[in-house]
């Protein structure tokens, strides 16, 4: 591959369901990702305004996730894992974030409105669960 070429990649969520144009799904920026048929009765036009919407939500809840993780169809056991490397990561950066904190205290170099943004990092930080 050429430093001009990158490799081929899906667009970027979040997705939506245009609104305002009926089957049309749409990425950032309004920018056109897919055009559904929509079917003469407005039985058929429901449903598959209703199957959009359930297309959209099933790649919006996957953003962030490896590509050859969904192509090898993950299991529970995949996630899992996955999300417990995301845990530990998590863990790393707060116990930096605190002898960080540590440090500065200690060395009496911030004044005490920077201690308590690190306070407020560290106890958002303690919110996040996987």
């Amino acid at each position: 591959m050429t430093a001009h070429e990158r490799e081929p990649s899906h667009e970027n969520e979040p997705w939506y369901v245009a609104e305002t144009e009926p089957g049309y799904i749409t990425g950032p920026g309004c920018k056109l990702i897919a055009n559904f048929m929509l079917y003469a009765t407005s039985e058929s036009d429901e449903q598959s305004i209703l199957n959009m919407r359930r297309a959209v939500a099933c790649v919006n809840a996957c953003a962030g996730l490896p590509q050859d993780a969904l192509d090898g169809g993950w299991t529970a056991a995949g996630a899992s894992t996955y999300a417990a490397k995301l845990e530990k990561q998590r863990d790393r950066l707060l116990a930096a974030l605190k002898q960080t904190q540590s440090d500065i205290v200690e060395n009496d170099c911030v004044m005490a409105d920077t201690a308590i943004f690190i306070d407020s990092v560290i106890a958002e930080i303690d919110r996040v669960t996987l």
